[in-house]
């Protein structure tokens, strides 16, 4: 990054001295309400990162993100927004999670603030949070949008970027969870109905317009590769808008978006007409892009370009989804439902994620992935994915105590040998979850129970 005797960087963390983090995670797990979950976070102040969301009994909902958060004053926080538009290095920092500040200016130090955990950080009472009556979500954005009815405004850029486009799987869930709201009383089967689902926004979207461009328009030539896109048109009218096993066309979908930048996901562009409007983050951007007057139609294109790896990957674009994405177990191909990113969905399972693979056990050979689709993952022979959905959980907090239903997709124990190494993955392919056992009488009630004695030698 041009390191060299006049420029040189140096590495701050925010949690280099977080000896409250044990004390945060043991007092979360013994508060009995949104309030008492509350306390934790403002007296102990422990909690190093991550988004934080909690219901309680009595219908409140919460949510922060507390994470540890370097303290800078106004204008250190303007120039670092300016910073992430005009430097590439910075913004190319900044999408890894690293915060690139200017070292040489004194303005750009750490302040130090009363209440906060430590000399640096930003107090509780300056982090963002929400209390609602409704409903709260995250999938991995910024702390601006995660509730149906307000914004968070007015915080620092160390803890994410407000009034900017949301991605196709926070406006997915947001407008799932608004549905929700207007139909009224819910059900834990209508929870779980969401999720597997498996319904994409970007299909919901886009892809009544994008048949309508590409039918009629006949063969095309993208790099070498003669694509029908009259066939194309075809397979996405009939397909049914979801990433099902039994879905035709959902791989098609996925590489036609692929086969676009991630910024066109995002606002307007060479995808959608109708920017985004910060004032309407949920409903926009939105509306199929009009063709250009002159030179190529990047959505034309774009199916073309999806055609061609498709078939260089040996997959015919209407193959149902679980005949080409799986989950390896013991070197056995277990086809299993989701997608990505660029879908929009709730149901997030894919080849890869944003964060490297974390198992000690050797990972299955890694099948051999076309050029250029690192964003989609497509390989010779589809999808061995490897991120996404993990801990499936439903709850209805009662005055009996919880009501749950669950499943651990990834299976339950990691252990090739053990016969539970891919039973959740089996269980997650069939959308079927299991009663989650909470007090001590449902325990013992559980015909499956088996009990072990652990002593020391």
């Amino acid at each position: 990054l041009g390191w060299s005797n006049e420029l040189g960087f140096t590495f701050r963390d925010a949690n280099d001295d977080n000896s409250a983090v044990l004390e945060q995670f043991l007092r979360m797990g013994r508060a009995g309400s949104v309030g008492e979950m509350r306390r934790v976070f403002h007296e102990v102040k422990g909690l190093p990162w991550v988004n934080t969301m909690a219901a309680d009994r009595h219908g409140d909902a919460w949510y922060t993100d507390a994470s540890a958060t370097p303290a800078l004053g106004e204008d250190a926080q303007a120039r670092f927004r300016a910073r992430l538009e005009d430097d590439f290095v910075a913004a190319l920092l900044y999408q890894n999670r690293i915060a690139l500040l200017d070292g040489s200016d004194p303005g750009d130090e750490w302040q130090d603030l009363p209440g906060a955990r430590s000399p640096g950080l930003v107090p509780p009472d300056e982090l963002p949070e929400i209390h609602s009556r409704t409903i709260v979500a995250n999938a991995n954005d910024s702390h601006w949008l995660n509730c149906t009815e307000e914004v968070l405004e007015g915080y620092s850029p160390m803890g994410g970027l407000e009034r900017t486009p949301r991605s196709l799987r926070t406006r997915q869930n947001l407008r799932r969870a608004r549905a929700l709201i207007e139909r009224g009383s819910l059900t834990i089967g209508d929870l779980l109905g969401e999720l597997w689902s498996n319904a994409s926004l970007s299909a919901e979207l886009l892809a009544d317009s994008v048949v309508q461009r590409c039918a009629g328009a006949g063969e095309v030539t993208v790099e070498g590769h003669t694509a029908d896109l009259d066939a194309a048109a075809r397979v996405i009218d009939d397909w049914d808008r979801c990433f099902d096993l039994g879905s035709r066309g959902a791989v098609l979908w996925r590489e036609f978006m692929g086969s676009l930048p991630e910024s066109a996901w995002l606002d307007a562009g060479p995808l959608f007409e109708q920017p985004f409007d910060a004032e309407h983050p949920l409903d926009t951007p939105f509306g199929l892009a009009p063709a250009p007057l002159q030179g190529e139609d990047p959505v034309r294109h774009a199916m073309g370009h999806a055609l061609r790896v498709l078939d260089a990957a040996g997959i015919r674009p209407d193959s149902p989804l679980g005949e080409v994405q799986w989950a390896d177990r013991r070197g056995r191909r277990v086809p299993v439902h989701g997608g990505g990113e660029c879908e929009g969905m709730l149901n997030v399972l894919a080849p890869s994620g944003a964060l490297p693979p974390a198992s000690l056990e050797p990972m299955p050979d890694t099948p051999v992935r076309i050029p250029g689709r690192e964003g989609t993952g497509l390989a010779e022979g589809g999808y061995r994915v490897t991120y996404g959905t993990s801990f499936v959980m439903a709850v209805e907090l009662t005055e009996d105590g919880p009501r749950g239903f669950g499943l651990l997709a990834y299976g339950q124990s990691c252990d090739p040998e053990s016969g539970h190494h891919e039973d959740g993955t089996e269980a997650y392919a069939a959308k079927q979850t299991r009663p989650l056992r909470f007090t001590d009488s449902q325990i013992a009630a559980d015909p499956d129970l088996e009990r072990f004695r652990l002593s020391s030698p």
